[in-house]
């Protein structure tokens, strides 16, 4: 029996939240609204010269006085300054994730331990940054140290998603996703790069990365897609939205992990995944809900 007691501190440093991105696929042919902290901050921000003409004390006095408490972000609004980034359309998020999971009885060692899980995220929206228009770059690096209860708890499936990947143990580092996806209307758009097939898996009570969901691979993902859809890959697909949230999607994408590697120079030498989903939104009993169909294809 493996018992896992967790300790999780999500800390949000930087920005919005990532499950913005698959909203921002088809709002980019509208300016969103300003939201009240946005606006209080960027009356002190001159945007005709972005991020360089703050009024002295305005912002800086009302940010420190703020406590950790009642802050949207744990390092503040950078005294405006992340506020008029988000305006012209680069929008960073960060998160630090702490575990400390043991085997009590059963499993190959017992005992407890302590790893850690940091995300970094840079979106940039190119109607904003450039005027092209619909385009969304999304970058997404990660690191892992210290131990977890995946090499000691003797189960076939990882008991703890967020620390076992990007493969490898002990101290692991990669960029496990630069996806550029451009938006041909509201409900049409095209994606290729590298690729994080778990970045925008969120369904109801699944996903998430095992960060702020389940923390067993069991629930983050389907187990028996593990053997022909890598975690991060190269690939390009298209995807059909409606209101605001993927319909339909195809993707093309190279069956090897390339987590901690460019992988450049082989891409597509051990042949080619194709993977199609519907997401079918359901309402039982007036709940939300959605039913997703499913194939994937390995040559």
């Amino acid at each position: 029996m493996v018992f896992n007691t967790v300790f999780c501190l999500a800390v949000a440093l930087l920005a919005t939240p990532i499950s913005a991105q698959q909203e921002e696929l088809s709002t980019k042919f509208s300016q969103p609204d300003q939201t009240a902290e946005s606006a209080h901050a960027c009356d002190a921000i001159n945007f005709a010269e972005p991020c360089n003409a703050i009024v002295p004390g305005s912002v800086g006095k009302r940010e420190l006085a703020t406590s950790f408490c009642e802050r949207a972000k744990f390092t503040g609004n950078w005294l405006g300054y992340r506020d008029c980034l988000s305006q012209s359309g680069v929008v960073l998020d960060g998160s630090s994730t702490s575990f400390y999971n043991g085997v009590t009885t059963g499993g190959r060692e017992r005992g407890f331990f302590f790893g850690s899980k940091l995300d970094g995220f840079v979106n940039i929206d190119t109607n904003k940054l450039v005027g092209w228009q619909g385009g969304l770059l999304t970058i997404h690096g990660e690191s892992r140290f210290g131990e977890t209860s995946n090499e000691h708890d003797g189960s076939y499936v990882p008991t703890n998603a967020a620390l076992y990947l990007p493969n490898g143990i002990g101290v692991v580092s990669g960029l496990t996703a630069f996806k550029y996806t451009q938006a041909l209307s509201e409900n049409f758009a095209l994606f290729g790069g590298k690729i994080n097939t778990l970045d925008d898996y969120d369904v109801n009570f699944i996903g998430r990365r095992g960060l702020t969901g389940f923390q067993s691979s069991a629930l983050v993902a389907n187990s028996s897609l593990a053997r022909i859809v890598p975690y991060s890959t190269y690939g390009a697909g298209a995807a059909i939205l409606v209101d605001k949230q993927p319909f339909a999607t195809l993707t093309v994408m190279d069956p090897t992990d390339y987590s901690t590697q460019s992988g450049l120079d082989q891409l597509f030498s051990n042949g080619t995944t194709v993977v199609g989903q519907v997401r079918i939104p359901v309402a039982p009993a007036g709940l939300p809900g959605r039913q997703i169909f499913g194939a994937a294809y390995a040559s």
